[in-house]
């Protein structure tokens, strides 16, 4: 990823506007654009302000480096990734809510395993100050991480940006697939 790229990347995950980016660094909102376009770049203490804003390195920023993966959140499923997440984020649900329209009772479910819905995952992250790949990271091929092939193969298909319908079919199949077998297993034990 390009410098410019990664500006982007990580002010739009902070969810700032490029004039609030400048206002807080106390540059022109040109100045922003121009990191952001490629015809400038951001130097000395301007970059360790953008990455003391952004909670990454001086590294990270310049893509010398990427940010270490949190290993233990590729050891659970996506419902205890979203509840630290937002414990992280020092929210509530009810606050939460209020920063995302989702009602409380909803963001309950998806802490519970209800299934995630693309639009209610966007919001989440915008609130969130995370990008959609911290939700669905890529999953560690670690046997102990994995919490089952279907979500190995949707953390894979959303890395690819399918479609949530391709991703569901997918699923489907799979779970098509288990069933089959889990037949075919009781019809061998039975004599």
């Amino acid at each position: 990823m390009e410098l410019r790229d990664r500006l982007r990347d990580l002010r739009a995950r902070k969810g700032l506007y490029q004039k609030e980016l400048a206002d807080l660094l106390g540059v022109a909102r040109s100045t922003v654009a121009a990191w952001e376009t490629g015809t400038k770049r951001p130097e000395g203490r301007t970059l360790e302000r953008l990455a003391d804003l952004y909670d990454v390195s001086v590294d990270y920023v310049l893509g010398r480096s990427e940010p270490g993966m949190d290993y233990d959140l590729l050891k659970v499923g996506l419902s205890q990734r979203l509840l630290l997440f937002r414990e992280r984020a020092g929210l509530t649900l009810k606050q939460l809510s209020a920063k995302t329209d989702i009602p409380v009772e909803t963001l309950a479910g998806y802490e519970d395993d209800a299934s995630l819905d693309e639009e209610d995952a966007s919001r989440l992250c915008r609130a969130l100050g995370i990008a959609y790949s911290d939700l669905y990271p890529p999953h560690v091929s670690d046997p102990e991480a994995a919490t089952s092939p279907t979500d190995d193969l949707v953390y894979f298909l959303r890395g690819k940006q399918l479609s949530s319908e391709d991703v569901e079919a997918v699923k489907d199949l799979l779970e098509a697939r288990r069933l089959r077998r889990e037949r075919e297993q009781r019809d061998k034990s039975q004599p």
